[in-house]
């Protein structure tokens, strides 16, 4: 290859210059030659800087699309005001420092098509990195900033809705966060440090899993979209975005769920704190615990909790806590139900009980129990004020039954009692009444309406106080 002389541009460039009747003489040519030479110098400088190369950039450094860095002490380093900016690729080797100085926001939107690898150090005030591509923090990397967003995607604004569909990858975090706040936004999110808030979006892939760390003390995710099979979410308080189905897998928050209102139609969901929210559930392998529920709708699974404080709708199983028993702010059950309140059901507003009922005692009073059937309730003591047997041929069997009305909605009306009986009022409204007792009978107020207008009150011991009987 021929070697090209330095002077060689300078002196094509003076021959266009000569043909052109410029600089015609040796004096004014050797002015031009050193002008021309400083010039050339002061452009191969401010070169190196506009374009970095080798170890300035690329696979260590941040490639931008524009460049306002200066240098640290040596080519590992770069220093960076708080600005939004566009990078070609925005990645940080291992050994390697990327500075955010001062305060403010640096908004890091990547634009070319590779991964961002954090393995080296990060530091700042407030810091996003949104990478559609992908966003990857080593497990040696050091990030020191006050706050942190990693989103895979290419745009972001907590002023309107996330939409799953502009989350295209994976944020895998290896513990990395900001001293004020981490927000970690991806298809999948992995290595969330505690305190960090977690955005998984729909369109995962089943197996998928999301656990912050193992000690997971203090930790929150906002989950967005569908567990599937094998996945779990695991974090002291889960955060449940709009539009949630737990399909499968788990979800275990030791300190509690709130957020949106949820579905559930597998796997298992679990904490020691409070679900603040609306669960439905209409799985039959679907199983949630935990120590309070805002509201239920089940047509199938299995839920335990020491209380329900809104409406409690139950198809399927519905278990209380051994020794606390169960309290809900009202209850219907299907026929197909099936209640152990472990204790005590308190009922604090109406109840409708249909299935099976196994309780110590049902407490719901000044309040109406509507019995669809008897209940199972053959050890039970109920207390309320009105009870309505509602059946065609309307009966119960209790341990001690304390109303005060009793109804039949239809049919006659059969009471069993293993014990004492304390009615204020019974009414068969289309049938007869009969009332068998193991301890005393006191009833006032007993009416039969049917055809036979009979009123049977049997005692086995202690005797029958009547007041009010017609039939």
């Amino acid at each position: 290859m021929k070697n090209i002389d330095q002077n060689t541009p300078f002196l094509a460039f003076y021959d266009l210059l000569r043909i052109r009747g410029i600089y015609s003489t040796e004096e004014k040519r050797e002015k031009l030659r050193r002008g021309f030479r400083r010039a050339m110098a002061l452009a191969a400088t401010l070169f190196a800087f506009a374009l970095p190369q080798g170890a300035r950039a690329g696979a260590n450094l941040p490639v931008p699309d524009g460049w306002d860095a200066t240098w640290g002490a040596n080519d590992t380093e770069i220093n960076l005001s708080h600005a939004s900016r566009n990078w070609s690729d925005f990645s940080i080797g291992s050994g390697y420092t990327v500075n955010f100085t001062g305060s403010g926001t640096a908004v890091n939107k990547v634009t070319g098509n590779v991964r961002s690898d954090i393995l080296g150090t990060l530091t700042g005030d407030k810091v996003y990195i949104l990478n559609p591509n992908g966003i990857l923090f080593g497990s040696d990397a050091s990030v020191n900033v006050n706050g942190l967003v990693a989103a895979a995607m290419g745009s972001l604004s907590f002023d309107s809705d996330l939409k799953a569909s502009d989350v295209k990858a994976a944020v895998t975090a290896n513990g990395a966060k900001g001293s004020e706040f981490t927000i970690l936004i991806g298809t999948s999110v992995s290595g969330a440090a505690d305190g960090a808030t977690v955005i998984a979006t729909s369109g995962m892939s089943a197996g998928a899993t999301f656990n912050l760390s193992s000690s997971d003390n203090g930790a929150t995710i906002t989950f967005v979209g569908e567990t599937g099979a094998g996945s779990a979410l695991k974090a002291a308080n889960v955060v449940f975005g709009d539009n949630v189905t737990i399909a499968g897998g788990d979800v275990n928050a030791s300190g509690g769920i709130s957020g949106s209102d949820f579905t559930q139609t597998g796997g298992n969901v679990e904490t020691a704190g409070n679900v603040d929210a609306k669960v439905t559930q209409n799985g039959s392998t679907a199983m949630l615990v935990a120590k309070s529920i805002k509201e239920i709708d089940q047509s199938a699974g299995s839920i335990t909790a020491e209380s329900v404080t809104g409406a409690a709708k139950a198809s399927g199983t519905l278990s209380g806590v051994e020794g606390k028993g169960l309290t809900v702010g009202s209850l219907e059950l299907g026929s197909t139900a099936s209640v152990n309140a472990k204790g005590s059901l308190v009922i604090q507003g109406a109840g409708k009980l249909d299935g099976t009922v196994t309780a110590d005692s049902i407490s719901a009073a000044g309040q109406t129990l509507t019995f669809k059937s008897n209940a199972g309730l053959s050890d039970t003591s109920v207390t309320a004020g009105t009870a309505v047997l509602d059946a065609e041929e309307a009966a119960i069997a209790l341990n001690n039954l304390s109303v005060d009305a009793l109804q039949g909605a239809a049919g006659n009306v059969t009471v069993s009692n293993t014990k004492a009986l304390t009615i204020n009022g019974l009414e068969a409204k289309s049938g007869n009444v009969e009332v068998t007792a193991g301890g005393q009978i006191a009833a006032t107020k007993v009416y039969a309406n049917g055809d036979g207008k009979n009123v049977t009150l049997t005692a086995t011991a202690e005797g029958i106080e009547v007041g009010d009987v017609q039939a």
